[in-house]
């Protein structure tokens, strides 16, 4: 029996851009925290702005470091040869 190879993880590089998008997010808080400080009459557009911030950025990190660490255990058992680990 032959077997084919349909997918390779060395050949795939880590998806950076899902928790970079979440940078998007932090840039349109900043941009809202900053017109709320020019702006004393916009205490909505600050409140916002900080709202993103925050939840934006733990979103970014949370997620960052979920999916780049599953990466690297699934390189780490294809590496070693540990199939058995990346059956779910």
């Amino acid at each position: 029996m032959t077997y084919v190879a349909v997918f390779e993880i060395t050949q795939k590089p880590f998806a950076w851009w899902f928790s970079g998008f979440g940078l998007l997010f932090v840039v349109i808080g900043i941009v809202l925290v900053l017109a709320g400080n020019k702006w004393p009459s916009q205490k909505r557009a600050k409140f916002t702005g900080y709202f993103m911030l925050v939840f934006a950025s733990l979103w970014t990190l949370t997620v960052f470091t979920s999916t780049l660490g599953e990466y690297r255990r699934l390189m780490e058992a294809y590496k070693t040869g540990n199939y058995a680990e990346l059956v779910v």
